[in-house]
């Protein structure tokens, strides 16, 4: 049962206190019937509103319930490219500090909106990037307050939700055979879609060119070889998972894990009818290696020399029971295909013959090759504490390979084996930001065949640095008091308390009235009302008067034609910074002083606190903001810079 308030109580004992009289009540209704229409009217006009605010009483001091609702949702848990929709049974105050944990940047938006007081029927939270797969997260509201507050004290609500965990590969098809088709594909399902959690990749050994595809949920997934596999091949089918988080605005990765083995998988290929076995097979065959081809029934000696090699080799061969052998006359050429053809009309011993031709290829060894690299050429968001993998063609000269090993910038760090993968562990984590290029010189000597005879260089990204100062949010107080709205968040994320109306009495009001394009000086004071309207009863207070308003309590740097640089820089030393610029047209609309002193103004003037930002301090790809009227925004650094220079690319730094 719902709790009555202080109100319903003391009417609820009110009517209890009333009598019933018959008597009195048909008087009542006489008087109603013989009352003029006029004052009839009134009287059913002043019962409405009494109703009105009686409801509206009862209803404001409840309080306010809340639900949650995701833009998505999986088996339960939230998608990890989900927006988050927190919707309020009535308007609620958006002067509240609203934390996540564990920190996740992004931009709130608040919608449903009654601007002029400051409150919003839904919040809503956009990541910047996708959440992180598994985890489970915990958002705040401190200091919520229904229309009116009424004495009601401020409620603080939690809300716990767990991220989707990464997608798991389900029956992989084919499986184990020893009798795989050439021209088999292979293929899998996931247990949920793909939304950009992972990558998934298929790698066959011996190397075969795969084409992928997948499905537009990505819930399903099959490689095909861009040619059929050779018959009568073994092959190792290696399934493999990268974790990825990507930013939501572009797409880009933002983060690339470790590869992850899911499965491997051992196949062969049929061989063609009337062929048990053939050999060799692959890409790196050694140039002393023997043909051999395993008929199903003994072939008729007459019919060995019918058997033809393309490019030709001279050399003999044997018959082992079933088994025929060509020994070549001289070694194999380096880096060469060769191709056996057993002919149409090829007959056996117990009358059987080819009814089309049959044939067989393999590679002989040539020089090193790469053929993969762990991060890939042209990868971002590597993960800092990542291996660097090398997978050569063939067995190679250890020292060789690791003295032609180039890494620019240069990382610290020792070498492993795998096979023919040379792996590199950093002796530390890589820094973030931070672009690698890899080149192997020429050279490198292979154990049985040629050298490398080409420098090899690729490059790749590590995961973008994302620094975030945690500046508490806090609503402006009035319609037009976002200057000092976020000096007072940057003075409190340096542990100062203090009011918006206090910071106005040290910035201070310009008296002079606006009368036609005459008005006050925001370079010195507050211009015009601070709950008027922007560019007609109110304007605002340009940087001056709020570093002299910092500096009162802090150290407040005021500066203009600022660079993205000068505010990481200050962002990397824990100080924020108020920056100006726009949320109107952007207009001009300039006027003049008493003094004739030109202002420069623009329609829409406003002031945000930039608190963090992501990517390089040097060239950072986007800007964390406070907004005192939507809270924590994500700019685009281009879209910041051009909205900043709006009003002179201007600022305080808070320190």
């Amino acid at each position: 049962m719902r709790c009555m308030s202080l109100f319903e109580t003391k009417m609820h004992q009110d009517f209890e206190h009333i009598e019933y009289r018959p008597h009195h009540l048909k008087e009542r209704v006489h008087d109603f019937v013989t009352m003029p229409a006029k004052a009839k009217a009134f009287l059913f006009l002043g019962t409405i509103i009494f109703a009105g605010i009686v409801t509206g009483l009862v209803l404001l001091q409840q309080p306010a319930s809340w639900h949650v609702y995701y833009s998505s949702i999986q088996g339960g848990d939230m998608k990890a490219d989900s927006e988050i929709r927190f919707n309020f049974s009535r308007p609620m105050s958006r002067n509240v500090q609203i934390n996540i944990d564990p920190p996740m940047p992004g931009n709130w938006y608040f919608e449903d909106r009654l601007s002029r007081l400051h409150l919003s029927r839904e919040f809503r939270f956009v990541p910047l990037q996708t959440w992180k797969p598994g985890t489970t997260y915990t958002i705040i509201f401190t200091g919520m307050h229904a229309i009116f507050d009424l004495g009601t004290p401020s409620q603080e609500v939690s809300y716990r939700f767990t991220v989707q965990p990464f997608p798991h590969a389900q029956e992989f098809i084919p499986g184990e055979s020893e009798h795989l088709s050439a021209d088999s594909y292979f293929h899998f399902m996931l247990d949920q879609p793909n939304s950009g959690l992972a990558t998934f990749d298929v790698q066959l050994d011996p190397p075969v060119e795969l084409i992928e595809g997948t499905t537009q949920v990505k819930d399903e997934y099959w490689f095909k070889p861009k040619e059929p596999l050779a018959q009568g091949t073994r092959y190792t089918a290696t399934l493999t998972m990268t974790p990825t988080r990507h930013f939501l605005d572009t797409g880009e990765v933002s983060y690339e894990g470790e590869p992850q083995t899911i499965l491997q998988r051992s196949y062969k290929t049929r061989e063609a009818p009337g062929v048990d076995s053939f050999s060799p097979t692959g890409d790196s065959v050694a140039r002393d290696t023997e043909v051999r081809v395993a008929f199903s029934s003994k072939p008729k000696g007459e019919s060995l020399p019918t058997l033809a090699f393309e490019p030709a080799l001279s050399g003999d061969w044997n018959l082992d029971g079933s088994t025929a052998i060509f020994t070549p006359q001289d070694p194999l050429s380096y880096d060469t295909k060769y191709t056996l053809t057993i002919p149409k009309g090829f007959s056996t011993e117990n009358g059987g013959y080819f009814e089309s031709d049959v044939t067989y290829s393999f590679h002989t060894i040539g020089p090193v090759k790469v053929v993969a690299t762990s991060p890939g050429p042209g990868a971002t968001g590597v993960a800092v504490d990542r291996q660097i993998r090398i997978d050569f063609d063939q067995a190679v000269d250890h020292t060789s390979a690791e003295s032609s090993f180039r890494i620019t910038p240069g990382l610290s760090g020792s070498f492993s084996w795998d096979g023919a993968t040379l792996i590199y562990t950093p002796a530390a984590n890589m820094p973030l930001d931070t672009t690698y290029s890899i080149t192997l010189a020429k050279g490198i000597k292979s154990q049985a065949g040629q050298p490398s005879v080409e420098d090899y260089t690729w490059s790749f990204a590590t995961q973008p640095t994302i620094v975030r100062l945690n500046v508490p949010y806090d609503h402006q107080d009035y319609a037009l008091s976002c200057e000092v709205a976020a000096l007072k968040m940057a003075l409190a994320y340096k542990g100062v308390g203090v009011s918006e109306d206090q910071l106005m009495n040290i910035v201070g009001y310009d008296p002079t009235p606006h009368s036609g394009d005459v008005w006050g000086n925001p370079y010195k004071a507050f211009v015009g009302s601070i709950t008027g309207r922007q560019s007609t009863t109110g304007y605002g207070v340009y940087w001056d008067p709020i570093a002299k308003a910092a500096n009162v309590y802090r150290s407040g740097q005021a500066f203009t034609n600022g660079t993205v640089q000068q505010l990481t820089a200050a962002v990397n030393s824990g100080n924020p910074v108020v920056v100006w610029g726009n949320v109107g047209s952007g207009t001009r609309v300039d006027w003049k002083t008493p003094e004739g002193v030109t202002i420069y103004a623009i329609n829409g003037e406003h002031a945000r606190v930039v608190k963090g930002y992501v990517g390089p301090a040097d060239n950072p790809s986007k800007i964390i903001v406070n907004d005192p009227l939507y809270g924590e925004i994500v700019y685009n650094t281009s879209s910041f810079k051009s909205n900043w220079a709006t009003l002179f690319k201007a600022g305080v730094i808070v320190q």
